[in-house]
């Protein structure tokens, strides 16, 4: 899946601390699948990283909205 790809490339930028370049990633994740909380969680972390704390907070809600009960998105938030 196109998808998992981008989540994996964001992953990989996040490792060496290349958020905009992570941020980018899970953004396409999201195009090709934005029914998976996981890339709007992972987007959270690389806003939160570069302490873009308004853009951390609105992908932790929308991560929460897509699935209640995936509980990294309430860690995020937090």
């Amino acid at each position: 899946m196109k998808a998992e790809k981008f989540k994996a490339e964001g992953n990989a930028r996040m490792s060496v601390k290349q958020y905009d370049e992570a941020i980018s990633a899970y953004t396409e994740a999201i195009a090709l699948d934005p029914t998976n909380p996981v890339y709007y969680s992972n987007r959270a972390a690389a806003h939160s990283s570069k302490e873009e704390h308004e853009e951390a907070i609105l992908d932790a809600e929308k991560a929460i909205e897509v699935d209640s009960s995936f509980i990294k998105a309430y860690h995020r938030l937090g």
